[in-house]
């Protein structure tokens, strides 16, 4: 497993929604033998956006790798919980 810090601007306005949904990931990965993940917020604001860190370590089960990616488009931001190796 690789540690991983990666950084991001969510939107204040969904900050707690986006921290519940990374939560949730990390609770069925711990549950999976894998390794807590967090969203953290890192009290830095640009405008209506907060820059978060996304904490956790980085691993695969199966084909599967475990990740959290956040993608932005205009006003809407989905969160992937999993990703097919092969498939990336």
């Amino acid at each position: 497993m690789t540690a991983a810090r990666q950084t991001y601007c969510v939107s204040l306005s969904r900050l707690a929604e986006r921290q519940r949904e990374v939560e949730r990931i990390s609770r069925r990965y711990i549950r999976a033998g894998g390794e807590a993940v967090a969203l953290i917020d890192t009290g830095q604001r640009d405008g209506e956006l907060a820059v978060v860190e996304l904490v956790g370590e980085r691993a695969s089960l199966g084909v599967w790798d475990i990740v959290c990616v956040l993608h932005h488009h205009a006003d809407e931001e989905t969160l992937v919980g999993a990703v097919r190796a092969d498939q990336r």
